[in-house]
């Protein structure tokens, strides 16, 4: 605008692979049996999300170490099995609007405004920042697909100021 006086316009952006993500390693598919037969649970609710090779351990399966809380999960020697891998990915865009001012009639000021958004697929693997965030995806089996929503970091719109008058 001036030589002492001056606006600013930036862009920012970022999308991030490769990022820590938390996966069940032994969901659970059946979560009641009458005998031998799953009665509830994922294995009955929604079967076209359990590939075709992969079946529910039944009671008499379980594991003896793992006792009861294998029973309707994918590996009857386990019961929880957390598998962290490298499969997050996250997305930031941002618009960054600055406004300076310097030494005009002893005024030094600055206004800066920043709207954002950040994207991601998992915002933390140990669930611990609490609020929006949870670590395991809806679907063991395809921990990619149908996850995505705005981060547990982020922050739409942060506005700084200083002023100085000498």
């Amino acid at each position: 605008i001036s030589s002492r006086i001056s606006f600013e316009t930036r862009y920012v952006g970022n999308h991030g692979v490769g990022n820590f993500q938390t996966i069940n390693g032994n969901p659970l598919l059946c979560s009641a049996f009458t005998g031998n037969t799953c009665t509830a649970g994922l294995a009955v609710q929604d079967p076209s999300l359990i590939p075709a090779n992969i079946t529910p351990c039944s009671p008499t399966g379980a594991a003896a170490g793992a006792g009861n809380g294998a029973r309707g999960r994918v590996d009857c020697n386990f019961t929880n099995l957390r598998i962290r891998n490298n499969g997050a990915w996250s997305k930031y865009t941002g618009l960054q609007t600055e406004f300076k001012m310097r030494t005009f009639h002893g005024v030094t000021a600055n206004v800066a405004y920043t709207w954002s958004k950040a994207t991601d697929n998992v915002s933390e693997i140990f669930s611990s920042t609490g609020g929006v965030t949870t670590p395991i995806a809806q679907n063991p089996f395809d921990p990619s697909n149908g996850e995505s929503g705005v981060a547990a970091q982020s922050f739409p719109h942060v506005v700084s100021t200083y002023l100085i008058y000498e």
